[in-house]
């Protein structure tokens, strides 16, 4: 029996805050991005960067809302069974 195992392509996603002009102070977004998405939104990066898997980035570079890089995604297997 031959085991192939996928390499999986990491990106690397930031928390960050974005000036909100209603309150006048910079505010923590609920998602994550990468530092090309928080440039172009003229955004902040707060802490080191996390590596995780490409599929948890949309297209516009950021992830779901509430996002925690430490809890393991839905389906996610601890051991083959």
């Amino acid at each position: 029996m031959t085991v192939i195992a996928s390499q999986s392509e990491t990106t690397t996603v930031f928390r960050f805050s974005v000036f909100d002009i209603r309150t006048d102070q910079f505010q923590r977004s609920q998602r994550w991005a990468t530092a090309v998405f928080i440039e172009k939104v003229g955004g902040r990066s707060e802490g080191e960067g996390v590596n995780v898997d490409s599929n948890l980035v949309d297209a516009d570079s950021l992830t779901e809302r509430g996002f925690d890089p430490h809890r393991r995604p839905p389906g996610f297997q601890t051991s083959a069974s």
